[in-house]
């Protein structure tokens, strides 16, 4: 009876062996060198011990990437019930924009994949204004320049029926300063 305890101890103890091994081999990342001839001289050549080629996979993703990557698979339809409510809106179309220090535009702006562009007027300065900007989801990055060349770079989360958000001014003179504005489909 003593006998067959041993046995079974000792099978167990290789099964748990065996395991360990195959588990070190799969996670060693100390790269293995195995030397070839090749003619007159000697080459080092290098295993990489990644025999499902995962190890891509097994990085930390980019973060300036990762929106892309979950819009595509969005739109492929991949994330439906995994990915929180992304939602987008079309910003083709006539826009009231109104920036907090009294100046309001109209804009007219047109949208081609996540590029935002377009032009209008600042009022009540009067000065011809152009759009470019993006989407990422339910924000719209969009930068305003003026004739003058003063800068207005705004961030909007929709909201509904209407955008809203922060901007940041900026003139040729070095001068910078910061509002809220608010953004409308025009009627």
């Amino acid at each position: 009876m003593r006998g067959m305890y041993v046995k079974i101890l000792l099978a167990w103890g290789i099964a748990v062996l065996c395991i360990t091994l195959i588990a070190h081999s799969q996670s060693d990342v100390i790269d293995l060198r195995r030397t070839s001839s090749l003619g007159n001289g000697t080459a080092l050549e290098i295993l990489r011990p990644d025999p499902l080629g995962i190890d891509v996979l097994m990085r930390t993703p980019d973060a300036e990437h990762t929106w892309e990557y979950l819009e595509t698979l969005q739109r492929w339809g991949y994330t439906r019930g995994y990915v929180p409510g992304v939602q987008t809106l079309r910003m083709d179309g006539d826009w009231h924009l109104v920036l907090s220090e009294g100046y309001t535009a109209d804009l007219t702006l047109f949208h081609n994949r996540d590029a935002v562009f377009g032009r209008g007027r600042l009022t009540p300065a009067q000065r011809s204004t152009y759009a470019a900007g993006q989407v990422v989801g339910s924000v719209v990055y969009l930068d305003l320049l003026t004739e003058d060349l003063a800068l207005y770079r705004c961030m909007l989360t929709i909201r509904g029926d209407h955008l809203q958000g922060s901007y940041y001014g900026y003139s040729p003179q070095g001068l910078m300063w910061s509002g809220q504005v608010r953004m409308e489909r025009a009627s």
